[in-house]
């Protein structure tokens, strides 16, 4: 069942996408409204479920990790064997995202490792496991994410965005650096004071360690989880493959990409695909005029792929913060 949002809820949302710390006062004063009232609305939008949750984004690449991904057809996989599967990645500290696709694949994995022979430990014991139940498996690296934010519930993009990959200069993080990367992956609104007493350190070196960290690249913002499924959204991802890279067309093409509210990633991989962007769209029709204009663009697309993202049961959770 969809959920019925007012314009406030939308704006909400969408005020705390890419700036998920966001405080109250500053979200009220965005609002135009009290504080005492938009934090009512955000406990209700949390209760209701249509937020689940916080986190920060990481750039791997500032802390020497590579970001690998997976993609996976099942074959035989019954629905036990996959809530297995789904279990055994949430458990690995180098799985930091999973999902449930449909269509051509059935699910993604992402695996922030420190070199190729980190990635092959955990790749090789996904396969010990469950390799038998795959038919089809897709390898591929991100050089950069181009985050946006959730422009889809205005129907008007926004000029912020963020920026995760390759290029950033390694950040020698302590143990004390990484329990606050670790507890804010899973909590990013998590208070200063409750962050500090978790990680074991001062409020003001904890507030000081944040600050460093984002200024170093570390952390590059925050995001909110939207349950787009009970808002009435589909997120599904496109994989690009394209003819010439240093053409006017491919310029346009990620114009076009920068500027439309339903896109909320771009993926530049090195892998089988070239280009890829993750769109959340309220209708078939909608998804079809994304795929129009494609069309449109056809002299440097040779072809695509369409999956379905259904659920992500494991969102940017780069250390366990137990």
């Amino acid at each position: 069942m969809n959920e019925k949002l007012d314009a406030k809820d939308r704006r909400m949302l969408h005020g705390l996408s890419l700036n998920a710390r966001m405080p109250l006062s500053a979200l009220a004063k965005k609002l135009k409204t009290s504080k005492q009232a938009v934090g009512y609305r955000l406990a209700s939008l949390e209760r209701r479920g249509m937020i689940e949750g916080y986190y920060a984004v990481i750039n791997p690449y500032a802390l020497g990790m590579t970001h690998y991904r997976l993609f996976v057809k099942y074959t035989g996989m019954s629905a036990r064997r996959e809530q297995e599967f789904m279990d055994f990645l949430s458990r690995n500290p180098k799985v930091v995202w999973t999902a449930y696709l449909e269509g051509s694949l059935d699910a993604g994995i992402i695996i922030w490792a420190n070199g190729t022979e980190e990635f092959a430990e955990v790749y090789d014991a996904i396969m010990r496991r469950f390799g038998k139940n795959f038919s089809r498996k897709e390898f591929s690296i991100s050089k950069s994410i181009r985050y946006f934010k959730a422009d889809y519930l205005t129907g008007t993009r926004s000029e912020q965005s963020l920026l995760v990959g390759m290029g950033k200069k390694k950040y020698d993080a302590d143990e004390i650096d990484l329990r606050i990367i670790g507890l804010l992956s899973e909590r990013g609104r998590m208070p200063t004071v409750e962050l500090a007493q978790r990680a074991g350190v001062a409020a003001l070196t904890a507030r000081n360690r944040l600050r460093r960290l984002q200024r170093e690249g570390v952390i590059v913002g925050f995001n909110v989880k939207i349950n787009h499924k009970a808002l009435g959204y589909t997120h599904r991802k496109m994989m690009l493959r394209i003819t010439d890279r240093a053409s006017q067309a491919y310029r346009e093409l990620l114009s076009y990409l920068h500027n439309h509210p339903a896109v909320i990633y771009i993926v530049e991989p090195i892998g089988s695909a070239d280009l890829e962007f993750e769109v959340m769209t309220g209708s078939e029709v909608e998804l079809h005029e994304v795929i129009h204009d494609l069309r449109v663009l056809s002299s440097v697309v040779r072809d695509y792929e369409v999956v379905t993202h259904y659920y992500e049961p494991k969102v940017g959770q780069i250390i366990s913060a137990k």
